[in-house]
């Protein structure tokens, strides 16, 4: 048998949490529709000269971003090396429309450049060709749709809300700040919700909650642990470097602008404020 090697990659951060989405896609989530994500499932097959499969469909799975490349996968198979990418045109809740890229190691061009439009019933299939082995491969990409309702409202006061380490980065690049902030649950009555405050320089500080308040308004969401809130064009992303900021799922976040806080600079910080009647 033939002895073949494939290597496929998906592009995702391992050693730190994921970064928050771009400003669009955090309006998408926090719209009143279902959120749609699409991503691509890849897989890679070898045949022999004879056109018998030499492995088992090996691939992986790359979650799409509107407008944005993504490496979908490496291959190294005999005489052929290089990579695949992926770029989500646009969609809808059963259809994609994708730019897909085959890149071989040492080309200028690539070796496969086109526009597909797929379905949940349909599958894109592509001849790398032949290595000077006789070997072939066949790249075969298929599209997934995950629906998600709307973020809903936590139901009930945490114990706690916040973490003694946190940074903060914006725009999902840009270090912000680090330091520790948190309100815990004293039993106080259910007129009272915990908050969390980010103090910007020469501008009103943003007070965040997962419930409702006065004057607030639902402009972010608490996935993976993480706290995600949309200032304009702004995104920030508040990561504690221990404990979840909010149990598991998909929640809410409801963040107002506090006028008689305005810092010299970004600073942490949280209280206990009112809350607002649903």
């Amino acid at each position: 048998m033939i002895r073949s090697t494939i290597f496929l990659t998906i592009a995702v951060l391992m050693a730190t949490p994921m970064l928050a989405q771009s400003p669009q896609e955090v309006r998408h989530k926090l719209s009143d529709e279902r959120y749609i994500q699409v991503s691509i499932v890849s897989q890679m097959v070898v045949f022999d000269a004879q056109g018998v499969p030499q492995n088992q469909a090996l691939g992986g799975r790359t979650e799409l971003q509107e407008g944005v490349w993504r490496t979908s996968g490496r291959f190294r198979i005999g005489g052929f090396e290089g990579y695949s990418k992926v770029r989500m045109r646009d969609y809808s809740v059963d259809r994609v429309t994708i730019d897909f890229q085959v890149w071989k190691t040492g080309e200028s061009e690539p070796f496969h450049d086109g526009t597909h439009e797929l379905t949940r019933l349909t599958k894109l299939q592509i001849d790398l060709g032949s290595s000077p082995t006789g070997e072939t491969v066949q790249v075969t990409l298929w599209p997934q749709f995950d629906v998600t309702p709307p973020a809903p409202t936590y139901p009930s006061p945490l114990f706690r809300f916040g973490s003694p380490d946190t940074i903060v980065i914006r725009n999902r690049e840009e270090f912000v700040t680090r330091g520790g902030s948190r309100t815990m649950n004293e039993s106080f009555d259910g007129s009272l919700i915990q908050q969390l405050l980010l103090l910007r320089p020469q501008r009103p500080a943003l007070v965040i909650s997962y419930h409702p308040f006065p004057g607030a308004e639902r402009a972010g969401y608490a996935e993976n642990g993480r706290l995600i809130v949309l200032d304009g064009d702004d995104v920030y992303e508040w990561i504690s470097t221990e404990n979840p900021l909010m149990p598991e799922g998909r929640w809410a976040l409801y963040v107002a602008e506090d006028d008689e806080m305005i810092g010299d600079d970004f600073r942490l910080g949280a209280r206990i404020g009112p809350k607002a009647a649903r």
